[in-house]
């Protein structure tokens, strides 16, 4: 990478960290205090800090999947877009601004945070996980915008070419569009999760595995979606987040919610889909219990490699992938199902093969 591509990539970089550091008013729509969110986690800490953490150098560490370098990322160069790498506990991928504490966070979750044996066949519990998970992806979306406004207003890149400008917006344009579907959604969710007993548009199954420590809480679309009005693309800020009724109508939307949650003795596996989706990575929807456990760890190895950016394992799991050779394939495989019409391809590589 010569010295100016260099010195633009740190930029960025800067400008992401900078970005994510700063948090914002609680998500819970009903909130009365209208405080700042608490960093906190899709999974419960429980989870990580008992079946994933693990010493590296003497400190507590997780491994996750994450994108090695912004223009790699944006193929504007050569070389591998996802890497496993280490991080801490409080700042990786699991992590997100969600709700003020007191009293939101707590509210909200203590239900199964707090409990040791929490039951994840409950219909509120299964909402509340799922919509944890949704909260984090839609930030992820609000935030890629703020880092394109400050990259776009930033005089480093004063003299980029138009065409790269170009490309920035319509990641830009991309986000927003992706943001006024989420706080529909988002909408959808909170009065599920206050009536659960009227959810009709949501199924989950749940099973138990072997365990081992990999972890994810996060969810998927089978579709790409339409922008929307370009007066709405070029003055959004998330304050639409308020005012997305008057803008689009709900519709049914193709999701897949997936949550790995390793605990003493198992991987619970809890999968929550729309009426939309028949088959997640080919296989029906209600055959998916009814499969052998290499089938299932096949199943969920799959749907992490094409469609989950945001996954977790532990040190010493991720040592097992290293020196067996499995951690180039995996890698190797991620980034040819990144292109969205290989997403339908079949896998040839198991993230759990030799390990259950």
């Amino acid at each position: 990478m010569d010295n100016s591509l260099k010195k633009i990539n740190n930029r960025i970089k800067e400008i992401i960290i900078a970005v994510n550091k700063v948090s914002h008013v609680c998500y819970n729509p009903l909130c009365e205090t209208h405080n700042m969110a608490i960093n906190s986690h899709v999974l419960q800490n429980k989870v990580l800090w008992n079946h994933i953490i693990g010493k590296i150098h003497g400190k507590d560490k997780i491994i996750q999947l994450s994108t090695s370098d912004y223009f790699q990322q944006l193929k504007f160069t050569e070389g591998r877009i996802y890497q496993f790498s280490p991080a801490g506990p409080e700042l990786n991928m699991m992590a997100y601004w969600g709700f003020c504490n007191p009293p939101c966070d707590n509210d909200l979750f203590s239900s199964f945070e707090d409990n040791p044996n929490t039951d994840y066949s409950a219909p509120k519990t299964q909402l509340l996980l799922s919509y944890r998970a949704y909260l984090r992806l839609m930030q992820v979306d609000e935030y890629t915008i703020l880092i394109i406004d400050e990259i776009l207003r930033d005089p480093l890149f004063a003299d980029t070419p138009e065409a790269q400008k170009t490309h920035w917006r319509m990641i830009r344009a991309e986000k927003i569009g992706n943001c006024l579907k989420h706080y529909i959604l988002k909408r959808t969710l909170e009065w599920f999760i206050s009536n659960p007993a009227n959810n009709t548009a949501l199924k989950f199954i749940t099973f138990e595995l072997p365990r081992v420590p990999v972890a994810t809480s996060t969810f998927y679309t089978e579709e790409h979606y339409a922008i929307l009005d370009p007066g709405i693309v070029n003055n959004f800020t998330p304050d639409y987040r308020q005012k997305s009724d008057n803008m689009i109508s709900y519709s049914e939307i193709p999701i897949v919610f997936l949550h790995l949650i390793p605990n003493d003795n198992s991987l619970t596996v809890l999968i929550g889909y729309s009426n939309l989706i028949n088959n997640i990575s080919g296989i029906p929807v209600d055959e998916i219990t009814k499969l052998a456990i290499p089938e299932k760890f096949k199943l969920i190895s799959d749907v992490l490699i094409k469609r989950v950016e945001t996954w977790c394992m532990s040190p010493a799991f991720y040592e097992n992938l290293k020196s067996t050779g499995q951690e180039e394939k995996i890698l190797k495989a991620i980034d040819h199902h990144l292109d969205y019409e290989n997403k339908h391809l079949p896998v040839e590589v198991n993230i759990f093969e030799g390990v259950v």
